[in-house]
């Protein structure tokens, strides 16, 4: 889904229609205002997807590197790295020393599998897919946690980061836990 999507099901949650108008039609009564809304709106689902990726559901991506001495700098991959899962060579896991700007084993062609931080999107492009069971709605009701933080209302804040919470949580959840019926003697 793009995240055009995501923001304009953010903007009905908080009762924004003037900007739900401006992203469907680009007309707004007050086109200023509803650009740096959705500005500010764009920011909040980047810092969302961020924590989603880094606290709840992460994004993993495997890739071959080669090197001629053994270092693959963290330049080289193709995403931001946060966590290295694994490292194979010849479908063999190898060990490695992690440095601070890269990664030294005794091998020139490594397959490496890692944790990534997600890129900044604009609203034209896809979100991230964290997972299948975690919704869009969800990530809305993070974007209007951190935008009502944002305009200084707490207590909706407090209440947009509590339905994230829980929908993070229920997302998290094994699909087919369910409670056990009681047994009556």
């Amino acid at each position: 889904m793009l995240v055009k999507d995501i923001i304009v099901t953010a903007l009905k949650l908080l009762g924004k229609r003037d900007e739900v108008e401006y992203l469907s039609s680009g007309y707004a009564t007050d086109e200023v205002t509803a650009k740096e809304r959705i500005t500010d709106l764009l920011d909040c689902y980047n810092l969302i997807a961020d924590e989603i990726a880094c606290e709840y559901f992460p994004l993993e991506k495997s890739e071959e590197l080669h090197s001629d001495n053994g270092e693959f700098y963290f330049t080289s991959f193709s995403e931001s790295l946060l966590e290295i899962k694994k490292v194979l060579s010849d479908k063999t896991e190898i060990p490695y020393e992690f440095k601070s700007t890269h990664l030294k084993c005794d091998k020139n062609k490594i397959f490496v599998t890692y944790e990534y931080r997600p890129k900044k999107k604009t609203l034209e492009e896809n979100s991230d897919n964290f997972s299948t069971k975690l919704t869009d709605r969800i990530i809305a009701y993070g974007i209007c946690a951190e935008y009502s933080l944002l305009c200084g209302l707490f207590e909706e804040s407090k209440m947009w980061n509590e339905r994230f919470k829980e929908g993070i949580l229920s997302s998290l959840r094994k699909k087919n836990q369910k409670v056990r019926g009681r047994k009556f003697i």
